[in-house]
């Protein structure tokens, strides 16, 4: 349905901009723009990789290890409903430290290897846990402590103080986690029967 609606207003555009005579005005506009489209994504493609390069490497090492103990205490008492020594708290861990960094495309790894792991404890596996829940809400929410991708976004698109934005990004992003955990939590105490 939503791809039908996203061709039709594409093609209602279109006919509109031939209409109009502005269709020739836009794709010279978009000619133009090339250069500095692949430029900006260049950039972009550079700083995800780097950013996977780095957790790639994280994951590895024994630094992972260190990461995964300095924000365990947080991820413990936000996920309480899992034993201790549960494997997903150590993916979780990670995945939330690459998304506060900035890096999210380097934190899907670790957030998919979090989920299989809650999944091998649900007991019905149709339905998604609490905890799987709570993973998407604070995941999607991803509070952003050093929110490189957009920084470099503004860099590369000519912004001379990219890090202005940076205090406005750190409290809607901590907002809409706190948001995101307390909905979570409010949602799963309607659900019963789940883990």
């Amino acid at each position: 349905m939503a791809r039908r609606l996203a061709c039709l207003l594409f093609a209602i555009s279109l006919i509109y901009a031939g209409t109009h005579h502005t269709l020739h005005t836009m794709f010279n506009q978009l000619a133009s723009s090339l250069p500095s489209i692949a430029s900006t994504l260049l950039m972009l493609a550079s700083i995800i990789l780097l950013g996977a390069l780095f957790f790639g490497i994280l994951a590895t090492t024994s630094l992972h290890a260190y990461l995964t103990r300095w924000i365990s205490r947080p991820v413990r008492w936000v996920f309480r409903m899992l034993p201790e020594n549960h494997p997903a708290l150590q993916y979780i861990a990670l995945n939330l430290s690459a998304n506060m960094i900035g890096v999210g495309n380097a934190a899907t790894p670790s957030g998919i290897q979090a989920m299989h792991a809650l999944q091998e404890d649900n007991p019905t596996p149709e339905r998604a846990t609490n905890a799987m829940c709570l993973l998407l809400a604070m995941n999607t929410s991803s509070v952003q402590l050093l929110p490189l991708t957009v920084i470099a976004v503004l860099a590369a698109t000519g912004n001379t103080h990219p890090w202005q934005w940076w205090p406005s990004m750190m409290i809607a992003t901590s907002t809409t986690t706190v948001f995101a955990i307390v909905s979570a939590r409010l949602m799963s105490r309607f659900s019963k029967g789940r883990s």
